[in-house]
């Protein structure tokens, strides 16, 4: 690759989380990433100041929802419930570091937890978030930090989805805008196009402009003996998108997190509907 194309580097991977049981996997994927990758990674635990300011009210009660068990909710109550949780996330952390024999760090942070999330993406070159947890039968939209993080993180960010890994034929957006070509490189470098099988859904106006992005895309991966399989969508909507990368088999999806032929309402319904996880690429 030359000084002019849109390398994609990954030295740190951050994993931001608020609740252990809806982080487990994104942790796991995260340490996986950083053996193949080389890279280094971080544990953020947030804190969620709101719970605090609650907690200091003068009468309040918590319900557990599965058990019925009712109890004072107090800052003290609170308190240790964090501490044994902080406790638990850094365990995690050094676990799953350790299992993946790749360096860690971890740090606990409290305020806003989109707020702090946007501030713990720019630590590193990757960020990695799970969706909170979700009842069987609640809504898959995006929790509030996930769509933060999808729309104003300063790095890329992978948005994991419940019982998925990032693993498989990686399916990249490509509309030949100077995005789409680090989306390609991100979906190379990252997921080293699963054994040499890479999908590509080409984003075009018409047939002709089509022809012109697939040899595009032909021309970067040649050198390196892989051959795509191409899809093509002409200004397609989230629907499309997401039966392209489910018929596809994709077992992750990668996009600009700028990509023109995919605006941000497009890329936020995406992002909800799909089955597999997402990489926007930044």
């Amino acid at each position: 690759m030359s000084r002019s194309e849109p390398g994609f580097d990954v030295r740190r991977i951050v994993v931001a989380f608020e609740s252990l049981s809806a982080a487990a996997a994104a942790l796991e994927e995260a340490a996986g990433l950083a053996a193949r990758l080389h890279a280094e990674l971080e544990g953020v635990f947030v804190q969620d100041i709101n719970l605090v300011r609650l907690a200091g009210l003068p009468v309040g009660r918590e319900i557990q929802f599965l058990t019925g068990r009712v109890r004072d909710f107090t800052a003290d109550a609170l308190e240790a419930d964090t501490r044994a949780q902080e406790f638990a996330a850094r365990r995690a952390v050094a676990a799953a570091a350790a299992r993946a024999r790749v360096a860690y760090a971890f740090r606990t942070t409290r305020g806003q937890v989109d707020v702090e999330v946007l501030n713990a993406a720019d630590s590193g070159d990757l960020l990695i978030l799970s969706p909170g947890d979700r009842l069987p039968w609640s809504s898959p939209r995006l929790d509030r930090a996930a769509r933060a993080a999808a729309e104003r993180a300063p790095r890329s960010v992978l948005i994991s989805k419940p019982g998925t890994r990032a693993a498989g034929v990686p399916l990249v957006c490509y509309d030949g805008s100077a995005g789409s070509r680090r989306a390609l490189e991100a979906g190379l470098r990252i997921f080293g196009a699963y054994e040499g099988r890479l999908a590509v859904l080409v984003l075009a106006e018409d047939a002709a402009d089509a022809e012109g992005l697939r040899l595009q895309v032909e021309a970067r991966l040649a050198p390196l003996g892989v051959v795509p399989r191409f899809l093509y969508g002409a200004r397609p909507r989230a629907p499309e998108v997401c039966r392209l990368a489910g018929e596809s088999g994709a077992g992750v999806l990668v996009m600009a997190a700028d990509c023109p032929a995919l605006d941000q309402p497009r890329r936020e319904e995406v992002l909800e509907s799909v089955a597999c996880p997402v990489l926007l690429v930044r």
